[in-house]
């Protein structure tokens, strides 16, 4: 996707093509199902996706689960007590009732919040609660947090060194402030990468990012290639730098890497 969040035409028809192909293309996101489904429509997938950042994997035509990672009771708890040390009140991703719900208290005075609630005024999983025990309802898969680099930095450092977590705190792209997502250890993009290479039996892994949250399944990847306007962290280690995503660089690869040499 561009920098405004779009799939161009030819991106379109570069994945429509490979997959009449029989080629094998999926998309690893921090994004829900219900946030994905347009963009798994318009590019006709049929393979399994990765949502949440690994959290889950998932069939995106009948929408079944093949992979689910969530937090324990006592690991919620402790995230609980952490969340109150550090004066920060997370949106709280879960299952209630079995429904998909980001439960939140709304925070007017935090104009990072505001732009998230802006941008999802449609979103059907918001939850808001007034109290603080009526975040952490349901069964608990993932957390966000977000404000000022400053405001987020000593949660991070005190949850990236705990080996239950698997914690990715980065700029929002095209904005100023940070988000810090928080997720059981075992979900990530890279490990659900490996599970989708099992289940579909595929000898490589060829990944492609811009962010932060895509450095570990590049560093697992076969090949992984950063657009020309990725974060500079995920560049210093990729296979290699291709066109910016304004320029269709995915799209461009594919094309002369997969299509036409086959």
């Amino acid at each position: 996707m561009n920098s405004n969040g779009e799939l161009t035409t030819e991106t379109i028809n570069t994945i429509k093509t490979m997959n009449e192909h029989g080629e094998i293309f999926s998309i690893a996101t921090a994004r829900s199902l219900s946030r994905t489904q347009e963009i798994s429509t318009s590019l006709h997938l049929v393979h399994p996706i990765i949502l949440y950042n690994g959290v889950f994997l998932v069939e995106p035509l009948s929408g079944k689960t093949l992979l689910y990672n969530h937090f324990d009771e006592d690991t919620n708890n402790y995230l609980k007590v952490l969340f109150k040390q550090y004066d920060i009140l997370p949106n709280v991703y879960s299952f209630i009732d079995g429904i998909e719900k980001v439960s939140l208290i709304p925070d007017y005075n935090n104009e990072y919040k505001n732009y998230y609630l802006e941008t999802r005024k449609n979103d059907k999983r918001l939850n808001f609660v007034n109290a603080t025990n009526d975040l952490y309802l349901g069964d608990i898969f993932s957390y966000l947090c977000i404000g000022t680099k400053s405001d987020l930095q000593p949660l991070y450092d005190k949850l990236k060194v705990d080996s239950r977590f698997s914690v990715v705190f980065q700029q929002e792209l095209y904005r100023e402030e940070y988000w810090l997502d928080i997720a059981p250890r075992i979900a990530t993009k890279a490990n659900a990468a490996k599970k989708l290479q099992e289940l579909l039996n595929c000898n490589k892994i060829i990944a492609f990012g811009d962010s932060i949250n895509d450095m570990e399944l590049f560093s697992t990847a076969d090949e992984s290639y950063a657009v020309e306007n990725a974060k500079q962290e995920l560049k210093s280690i990729a296979s290699g730098i291709i066109d910016s995503n304004n320029n269709d660089g995915v799209a461009k690869w594919l094309q002369k890497n997969v299509l036409e040499s086959n």
